[in-house]
C-alpha cells in the first residue's frame, strides 16, 4: 500500500511538469487598441489601451511603454494587470514635448516577452475659434467666421454646433479643410450655451471651440404702430431682452432723427417707464431705438404718435344722454396705468357731482348710471383726473336731457276741432320738432312741419277731422328721435249758438239755450258763470246732448251784469264756453218805501231805484190813491237816483207812491206806499232874531207835533252848516251856546 501511494505521487508530479512546459510554449498577447487607424490627440492624454492575451497569467504584471519610430521609449506604467484586458489612468498624460511628426507603437512586456501594437499617429487637437468682438453671438442671421489650425494633412472636415454632449446641429459636411467656415447664425436658434466641433475626416483630428453663448437679439414690443402716447406721461416701454442681461440705451427718434436720449444706461430687464422731454411736436410721429451696449443688438420700433394730452372720446359735442340711462364714458387709455377720478361739470363751473372716486385708467371706459333727478342741460362736461399726473382733461360740452316724451294729450283727453296744446319733455335737446297726428299708426294730419323745440305747441284741429282715436308724434329733427303720446280721442265740435254776444237775459224771464251737438251724442251739463267773480249757477246736470234746453227761467236773485258766460261740459270731458252776454234786471223803486215819512214842509226829497242795468231814460211820477198827481221828472237818466225839489205845498196826512217808468222799454216799477205828514214848525229863532258869537243860553223852540222820537238840529248858512245837536229828544226846546268863532252870516236858519 505504501509503494502504491509513492507511485501515484510520482505520476502527479510528472503531470504538473508536463503542463508547465506546455503553458510557456503557448503564451501570446495581441494589442487591439491602438490600431493602425488610431489617432491619439496629444492634449487629451492617453486613451484606454486594450489587448487580448492567450497563455498569459492574469496575475502577471505588465509593463506598458510608448515607443516612437526612433525607438525612443516612454514608460506609461509598469504594473498594469492582465485581469481585464485593458488599461487606463485618468492621471496619465503625454509629455508636452512629444514629437508629433513621428509614428508610435504601444509596447506591452510580459515575462520578458514584448508585444507591439500597430503603428499609429499622435496629433495635436484642432484649435477652433469663433471670431467675434462681443462675448455674445446674436441669432439674427449674421455670418460669423469659424477658424481652426490646418495640419499637414488635407482632406475634408465636418462642422457641428454642440448643444450638449449628446445633442448637436450639423453646420457643414465634407467641407474642404481650409481652416475657415463662415457660419450664418440662424435666427431660429434659442438662447443657450454652445460649442463648435470641427472633425477632420482624413486623419480623425478634431477640435472644439470654447463655450460661447448665443442670445436672441433685443426686440421692442411696445411701442408699436398702434401706440399713442401723451407728452405728459412717463410711458411704458417693453422689449424682449434676448437673455442678454447688461444695459441698454433708449433713444427717441423723430422722423428717424435723434430727438433725445430717454435712458443712457437702463438695465436690460424687458420693461421700464421713461420720462419724455419737453417741447415735443404736438400730434407727431416718433419711434424708439434701443441699443444693447455690449452685444450691439439694435431694435427700432414702428412709428407711433405722441399726442399733447389724452382724449375723452365719449361724450363729445354730438353726445346726447338721458336721465335714468346707463352710459359708457370712454377715453384713450393707451399705455397709461394707474387710477383716475371722474366728475361731472356744468360748463366751466364747479363740479356738479363726482361720478367715480377711483377707476382703473387703463380700462378706457366707465359705466355711469345717470340719476333720474339730474337737471337737464346742454353744457355738461366730463372731467377725468389721473392721480399720478395731477392733470385733468375735460370732454366737449354735451347734453343730458330728461327722456323725450309727449306729456299732453293724455289717454283720457278728448279734443274737438279748434286749438289745443301739445306738450312734451325734451326741450333741452334744442333744435326743431315736427308734430304729426297719427291714426292707427298712419299720418292723418300734419300739425306743423317744423317748430321750435320749446316743449309746447298750440295745435289747430280742423273741423273736418274725422272723429276717432289718435296719437301725437313729436319728431326731434336734429337728433332723429321720435316719441308718441298715449291714444286720445278727437270728437266733433260742440258750438253754443244761444246765448251769444248779442243775447240779453232778463231776470225772472224764461229763456232758451241752444248749441250744435257736433254729432257727439252723450250727456251735457249746463252752468252759468260770471267772468269777473267765482260765481257759478247750475242750470242743468247730465241731460241728453240734444242741442236745446228751453226749461230755464233766469233766477230772480241773479245779479244783473254784462259779463255772464254759459259753460257746457260734455260727458267725454270736453268743455265749451259761450261768448259774454248780459243778464239784465227790472226797475225797482227803493226809496221812498213803506217806512218812509216825508214832512210836507221840506224843500227836497230823495228818490232811488234799482236800474236793472237797463240804461236809457225814465219818467218819475207821484201817485196818490193810484192816480198820477204830478210828474216829478221826465226824461231823467236811468242812473238810480233823483232829488225831487217841490215847487208847491203837498197835502199832508196822505199816502203816496212813486212810479218809475222806462221811457223806451216799457219797463216800470211802482214803489210802496209812504206817508207825507205835516212838518214841524220852528218858532224860535224867528226871522228877526240876532245871535252873537259866544252867546249863551239861546233857545231853539219848535212844535214837536206829538211825533216823539229824537231830532237833530243844524245851523244852516250857505255854504256852511254847523251841527247843533244830534239824537236829542223831540221835546220842542233846546238851549245852545253860540260858538266863539270868526263865523258870521247875515242869514241863517235852523233845520
Amino acid at each position: 500500500m505504501k509503494q502504491y501511494c509513492i507511485r501515484l505521487l510520482n505520476i502527479l508530479v510528472l503531470f504538473l511538469l508536463i503542463c508547465s512546459c506546455d503553458e510557456d510554449e503557448q503564451e501570446n498577447l495581441v494589442i487591439l487598441s491602438p490600431s493602425e487607424s488610431t489617432v491619439w490627440i496629444h492634449e487629451e492624454g492617453i486613451p484606454r489601451i486594450r489587448w487580448k492575451s492567450d497563455g498569459v497569467s492574469r496575475d502577471h504584471n505588465l509593463m506598458i511603454e510608448l515607443e516612437d519610430s526612433a525607438e525612443n521609449r516612454i514608460l506609461l506604467t509598469s504594473n498594469a494587470t492582465n485581469n481585464n484586458g485593458s488599461w487606463y489612468s485618468e492621471e496619465s498624460s503625454l509629455p508636452e514635448n512629444l514629437d508629433l511628426s513621428l509614428k508610435y507603437h504601444v509596447v506591452i512586456t510580459s515575462a520578458a516577452r514584448e508585444y507591439r501594437s500597430a503603428e499609429f499617429s499622435i496629433l495635436a487637437r484642432l484649435r477652433v475659434e469663433i471670431v467675434n468682438e462681443s462675448r455674445y453671438l446674436l441669432a439674427d442671421g449674421r455670418s460669423i467666421p469659424v477658424v481652426w489650425n490646418v495640419g499637414d494633412s488635407t482632406g475634408t472636415v465636418s462642422i457641428e454646433l454642440k448643444i450638449s454632449d449628446y445633442t448637436s446641429i450639423e453646420l457643414a459636411q465634407e467641407l474642404e479643410d481650409h481652416g475657415l467656415f463662415l457660419w450664418e447664425i440662424a435666427d431660429s436658434l434659442v438662447s443657450n450655451s454652445y460649442r463648435t466641433l470641427v472633425v477632420n475626416h482624413s486623419n480623425g483630428t478634431w477640435g472644439e471651440s470654447s463655450l460661447f453663448y448665443i442670445a436672441r437679439p433685443i426686440k421692442l414690443v411696445i411701442p408699436d404702430e398702434d401706440t399713442v402716447w401723451r407728452s405728459w406721461w412717463e410711458p411704458r416701454i417693453e422689449w424682449e431682452t434676448g437673455n442678454l442681461g447688461d444695459d441698454v440705451r433708449i433713444i427717441l427718434l423723430h422722423d428717424n432723427i435723434i430727438r433725445d436720449t430717454l435712458a443712457t444706461r437702463a438695465y436690460n430687464d424687458g420693461e421700464g417707464y421713461f420720462s419724455l422731454p419737453e417741447g415735443l411736436a404736438e400730434d407727431s410721429t416718433y419711434s424708439i431705438r434701443m441699443e444693447h451696449l455690449l452685444s450691439g443688438s439694435v431694435s427700432i420700433s414702428p412709428q407711433f404718435t405722441i399726442l399733447e394730452r389724452f382724449e375723452i372720446t365719449v361724450p363729445n359735442e354730438e353726445t346726447l344722454w338721458f336721465t335714468g340711462d346707463t352710459v359708457d364714458i370712454l377715453w384713450e387709455a393707451l399705455e397709461y396705468t394707474g387710477h383716475a377720478s371722474i366728475s361731472l361739470y356744468q360748463g366751466n363751473q364747479n363740479s356738479v357731482e363726482v361720478i367715480a372716486d377711483s377707476v382703473s385708467f387703463d380700462s378706457g371706459f366707465y359705466q355711469w348710471e345717470i340719476r333720474a333727478t339730474l337737471e337737464s342741460r346742454r353744457n355738461y362736461r366730463i372731467r377725468i383726473r389721473p392721480f399720478e399726473s395731477g392733470e385733468d382733461v375735460s370732454s366737449s360740452s354735451f347734453t343730458i336731457s330728461e327722456p323725450p316724451a309727449v306729456t299732453q294729450p293724455e289717454s283720457a283727453v278728448v279734443w274737438q276741432p279748434g286749438e289745443h296744446w301739445v306738450r312734451w319733455a325734451g326741450e333741452t335737446l334744442g333744435g326743431a320738432v315736427r308734430i304729426e297726428l297719427l291714426q292707427n299708426g298712419i299720418l292723418a294730419h300734419l300739425v306743423t312741419p317744423s317748430a321750435s323745440n320749446s316743449g309746447m305747441y298750440e295745435a289747430f284741429i280742423p273741423i273736418t277731422m274725422p272723429m276717432g282715436d289718435y296719437q301725437v308724434r313729436v319728431r326731434f329733427l336734429d337728433h332723429g328721435i321720435e316719441v308718441l303720446s298715449e291714444e286720445f280721442t278727437i270728437t266733433g265740435q260742440l258750438t253754443i249758438t244761444e246765448p251769444n254776444s248779442a243775447t240779453v237775459w232778463r231776470i225772472g224771464m224764461p229763456t232758451s239755450i241752444r248749441w250744435i251737438t257736433g254729432g257727439m251724442g252723450g250727456l251735457v251739463t249746463l252752468e252759468l258763470h260770471h267772468q269777473s267773480s267765482i260765481f257759478m249757477a247750475p242750470i242743468a246736470n247730465q241731460i241728453p246732448n240734444t242741442g236745446v234746453f228751453d226749461e230755464y227761467v233766469v233766477p230772480q236773485d241773479l245779479p244783473p251784469e254784462t259779463d255772464y258766460v254759459l259753460k257746457i261740459i260734455h260727458s267725454s270731458g270736453g268743455v265749451y264756453w259761450s261768448p259774454e252776454f248780459s243778464v239784465l234786471g227790472q226797475i225797482a223803486v227803493l226809496v221812498p218805501n213803506q217806512e218812509t215819512v216825508w214832512a210836507n214842509n221840506l224843500i227836497s226829497y230823495p228818490i232811488s231805484w234799482d236800474t236793472g242795468l237797463l240804461g236809457g231814460l225814465v219818467e218819475i211820477g207821484l201817485l196818490r190813491d193810484g192816480i198820477v198827481i204830478d210828474t216829478l221828472g221826465s226824461l231823467t237818466h236811468n242812473d238810480g237816483s233823483f232829488l225831487w225839489v217841490r215847487d208847491e205845498e203837498i197835502e199832508p196826512d196822505s199816502t203816496y207812491q212813486i212810479l218809475v217808468d222806462h221811457h223806451t222799454l216799457g219797463e216800470s216799477s211802482l214803489g210802496e206806499e209812504f206817508r207825507i205828514v205835516q212838518g214841524m214848525t220852528i218858532t224860535s229863532p224867528d226871522s228877526d232874531a240876532i245871535w252873537e258869537l259866544c252867546q249863551h243860553d239861546v233857545e231853539i223852540q219848535w212844535d214837536p207835533m206829538d211825533f216823539g222820537g229824537t231830532v237833530s238840529l243844524t245851523l244852516m248858512s250857505s255854504p256852511h252848516q254847523t251841527v247843533i245837536a244830534e239824537g236829542i229828544l223831540n221835546t220842542g226846546i233846546y238851549v245852545w251856546t253860540v260858538p266863539c268863532s270868526n263865523f258870521t252870516s247875515p242869514t241863517c236858519w235852523i233845520r
